[in-house]
């Protein structure tokens, strides 16, 4: 193949090289902006569940997956650098466009709408030890097989010795051992049958002898034994029955004697009071220490 070197018009000596050279190479052996081709589509979910979200660009070297519209890069997914996007477990509906990429520029996708469906209900069965009622068939009878207790259960939770679980109207039942109060019915008399323990739920968690559940609004409730302050409650008393102690939280985790939670707050958000002061007797002429702690990643300011 014959070469032939043309200097250039002094008009065109301005041109950056790059530009230079592509202009001497034929259109369909240039590089291209990735263009897709193939995106998910919309889908649905339970609630705490995960979505598979997939996209092919041709030519892309490079993807980043972002939560949120499409072009606002202010909430990228953590780790989301591929194809194929795991999305974390979500409460509310979500939103995930990707940016797929090469050496000569970016293209973005359209959103991918994941949607919270209403959750699956199911019958609930129980077997085991049942010396407190904590099966919640009405006796204290132990069962060496299942037993059908309800319908229509969305969630089942089992502490020591009492169990809990969550009916499709939001509504939490307890039953079993009740000495602290975590059954949620205002008493710490035992219950064989389930007694209601809580409105408006949508997750819950038993620990040892507490109880902690969320409402619809994020709010954190919780009741029972409290005596490492594993109820987030301003003192170390039992909570008979449960209590409001904390807003804006999306996941809660009881345990023996401690409890785990997931706040909700985004940088910018307003604090949210986790623990407020608790009340103190003092004497006259003498002084008293006051705390409040909060969540929140936006520097916080305080006036009593």
């Amino acid at each position: 193949m014959k070469s032939t070197l043309h200097a250039l018009p002094k008009s065109l000596a301005w041109l950056p090289v790059t530009l230079l050279v592509l202009a001497g190479i034929p259109s369909e052996l240039r590089a291209a902006v990735p263009e897709i081709i193939a995106l998910s589509g919309a889908q649905t979910v339970q609630k705490e569940s995960s979505a598979a979200l997939s996209v092919s660009a041709t030519g892309a070297t490079s993807h980043q997956w972002y939560r949120g519209n499409p072009g606002d890069t202010s909430n990228p997914v953590a780790g989301a650098t591929g194809p194929l996007l795991v999305t974390p477990p979500l409460r509310s509906n979500a939103s995930f466009w990707v940016r797929a990429g090469n050496l000569d520029g970016n293209t973005d996708s359209a959103a991918v709408t994941v949607t919270i469906g209403p959750p699956v209900p199911g019958r609930l069965f129980a077997m085991g030890y049942n010396f407190y009622g904590q099966l919640g068939d009405g006796t204290t009878v132990n069962r060496s097989s299942p037993t059908l207790i309800t319908g229509s259960v969305t969630q089942v939770e089992a502490g020591d010795d009492h169990s809990l679980h969550l009916k499709t109207d939001g509504t939490l039942w307890a039953s079993g051992y009740n000495g602290s109060g975590q059954l949620g019915d205002g008493s710490t008399t035992s219950r064989p049958s389930p007694v209601l323990g809580g409105t408006d739920a949508a997750i819950t968690s038993a620990g040892t002898y507490h109880t902690l559940f969320l409402k619809t609004d994020g709010s954190l409730w919780s009741s029972g034994y409290n005596n490492r302050g594993q109820l987030c409650a301003s003192s170390t008393s039992i909570l008979k029955p449960p209590a409001k102690v904390l807003d804006r939280v999306g996941l809660v985790a009881a345990s023996y004697e401690n409890s785990l939670i997931l706040t909700t707050n985004a940088a910018g958000e307003p604090p949210a009071i986790l623990n407020h002061p608790a009340s103190q007797i003092v004497s006259s002429g003498q002084s008293s220490t006051l705390s409040v702690t909060f969540s929140g990643s936006a520097p916080a300011t305080h006036q009593w």
